[in-house]
């Protein structure tokens, strides 16, 4: 049972398939491979924390636009904010019909 649930984390956490099938013959290998699964392990503890130091970034980003959408000054924010924004596509020279064919 422990072994399925830590299938279930790996799994979750975005490791790949190849990789956990390779745990898991490690694992039925004995400890003999337990420095392969301590580097499997450690790189995988990195890369789910790389994914965390991401998901607090995209939070705090969320956050601060539901802060203007919840102000009672959100429309005259978002008409100010989309002034700035034609303001760059300007700058950079472009133009509804680049947009629309960037969109596709």
């Amino acid at each position: 049972m422990r072994l399925l649930e830590t299938i279930l984390c790996l799994k979750s956490t975005g490791m790949k398939l190849k990789e956990i099938k390779q745990y898991i013959a490690w694992v039925m290998d004995g400890p003999d491979t337990v420095a392969f699964r301590r580097e499997l392990m450690t790189e995988h503890r990195e890369a789910v924390k790389r994914q965390i130091r991401e998901l607090k970034e995209n939070l705090a980003l969320i956050d601060a636009k539901l802060k203007i959408y919840q102000s009672p000054d959100a429309a005259e924010i978002v008409i100010k904010q989309l002034r700035s924004a034609a303001k760059e596509r300007q700058g950079q020279g472009l133009c509804a019909m680049h947009e629309n064919a960037l969109a596709q």
